[in-house]
């Protein structure tokens, strides 16, 4: 796992306050006399901060190469059957995710339809069928598997 912590200071934005702290005794290199500056960040700071570096994270290819190319989750009328999320490599643009189950494929409305052989896809099945990241994919998922339709 890389480090990141280089990359998290630098996605840092401006603390909303700087607090001053002093401990009698205890002398700190950040003054004469012996105060330190603590950064305080507010919680949306935080999580911005925190978002954007596991963004840039899972964005990261591995230096092999290899990257994610499926995840499944557990259908649930069988303990063996499964429904997979898979990327689904464009002729031009980037990949996109298709979440296919028993040789159907979930569409953004959250309905299964048949998915034909690939020379038979055409532009308007692609944009009903396919989702523009995994967590996408993967929420859509969750809703068919747990029968909540499109937006739960």
């Amino acid at each position: 796992m890389p480090d990141l912590r280089d990359e998290f200071e630098a996605l840092m934005p401006e603390p909303e306050v700087y607090q001053n702290f002093w401990d009698e005794g205890i002398t700190y290199s950040s003054d004469k006399e012996g105060h330190t500056s603590y950064a305080l960040y507010t919680a949306d700071q935080l999580r911005a901060a925190m978002q954007s570096v596991a963004e840039r994270a899972a964005k990261k290819e591995r230096e092999d190469g290899a990257v994610v190319a499926a995840y499944a989750l557990p259908a649930p009328a069988r303990a063996h059957d499964e429904i997979r999320i898979e990327r689904a490599r464009q002729m031009s643009g980037p990949d996109l995710w298709a979440v296919r189950y028993r040789g159907d494929v979930l569409n953004k409305q959250g309905e299964w339809e048949w998915e034909p052989m690939p020379s038979g896809r055409d532009d308007a099945f692609l944009g009903r069928t396919r989702f523009a990241t995994a967590d996408e994919a993967i929420a859509a998922a969750i809703r068919a598997r747990e029968g909540k339709g499109a937006t739960g």
